[in-house]
């Protein structure tokens, strides 16, 4: 099972990779949407620099005062802006409709994509969850070994001697970026903390307030598509001293570890939210479940995943929760009853970042 495949991806939830920008309502006004019969909340990006070209002279001056106050809120200068210099709409799936800040998303020519080192940095950490054997000596003197971690990675990749990083197997796995979303959808984002009495808190403001923030997202139901490209040739293989390492990449592990992986982490995450009683994210995980499939899996990918979608966490506590429990111990912020006990949700408790992936051969 090796050559070249489409593969379609669908978001089962809101997926939010971000690129560490935020823009205001200095540059957006909140709109609405016509769609059917119904109309959506949304706002209007503004390329700024183009309105500001073509203002009258007798304006320029003073939208140059107002927008450089921190507060400045385009809807005071100009309540209705043309179309013309409209970026994009994005959909306000939030119940705010006076937000004034939005995290946002990576994206090229203003439409949203997922990159290929993000999903094959996912796909990474599920062929290691399912295959690696994990050695004892990863955790010594009371810490995480770093080294021993890092060895035992390069060991699992790459040939026993010389650049780890020029014979590693991954290096034959090619994955694209996806194809682009040309609508965000903006959630309301928040983040529960289990509590040792087994129920959950928001993280809040000193006045108790749940801090809220609010991302741009590929929405739900979007479908996307990337190539994924595993050829690779034995002679290379075994010129590299990697010809034990094929496997690892065939189309045929890949399914097989993402799909195990993610029935793995659903299954904790399942209990995590009986245990700690949240419904409306118990509801969501045990409707999400029902899509992983082995023939085509779910993944997880972006901002929300955690330490357990990106570590070999969930597999020692699965294997070894000795030793789990002694990593766990050893980090600064560490609580008995629950680790790690936060979790990055929507406000109506739909989790991040699940996309389920069919694979056709080109």
């Amino acid at each position: 099972m090796f050559g070249k495949y489409k593969v379609n991806l669908k978001a089962i939830t809101p997926v939010f990779i971000a690129n560490g920008k935020s823009y205001t309502h200095s540059e957006f006004l909140h709109t609405k949407v016509q769609s059917g019969e119904k109309k959506y909340n949304s706002i209007s990006r503004y390329d700024i620099f183009d309105f500001y070209k073509d203002l009258p002279e007798e304006r320029t001056d003073e939208f140059i005062e107002k927008l450089s106050k921190p507060n400045f809120n385009l809807k005071t200068f100009e309540a209705k802006i043309d179309k013309r210099y409209r970026r994009y709409l994005a959909i306000n799936r939030s119940d705010n409709v006076h937000l004034s800040e939005v995290q946002e998303a990576i994206k090229t020519m203003d439409e949203l994509y997922i990159p290929g080192s993000s999903i094959k940095g996912s796909i990474r950490s599920v062929l290691m969850y399912n295959n690696i054997d994990i050695p004892e000596n990863i955790f010594r003197n009371n810490r995480l070994n770093f080294r021993a971690y890092n060895q035992m990675e390069n060991n699992f990749f790459s040939a026993n001697r010389g650049n780890s990083a020029q014979t590693s197997i991954m290096k034959y796995l090619q994955i694209s970026d996806t194809t682009t979303s040309k609508q965000p959808e903006i959630h309301d984002l928040v983040t529960i903390k289990a509590k040792p009495a087994g129920n959950f808190e928001y993280h809040s403001k000193h006045n108790g307030k749940p801090i809220h923030t609010y991302a741009e997202t590929i929405g739900q139901g979007k479908k996307l598509s990337f190539i994924l490209n595993n050829e690779v040739h034995d002679d290379v293989l075994q010129r590299l001293g990697i010809p034990n390492k094929k496997h690892l990449i065939s189309l045929k592990n890949i399914k097989e570890s993402i799909y195990n992986f993610s029935s793995d982490l659903l299954e904790h995450e399942i209990d995590f939210a009986r245990k700690y009683r949240h419904n409306d994210l118990l509801k969501n995980y045990k409707s999400i479940a029902k899509f992983n499939d082995p023939d085509a899996p779910l993944l997880k990918i972006g901002s929300g995943s955690g330490f357990l979608a990106t570590t070999l966490g969930l597999k020692i506590k699965k294997e070894n929760n000795y030793l789990y429990e002694q990593i766990r111990q050893s980090f600064r912020k560490s609580y008995q009853y629950e680790f790690p006990k936060s979790r990055k949700i929507t406000a109506k408790g739909r989790p991040l970042g699940w996309v389920k992936l069919d694979f056709e051969k080109l």
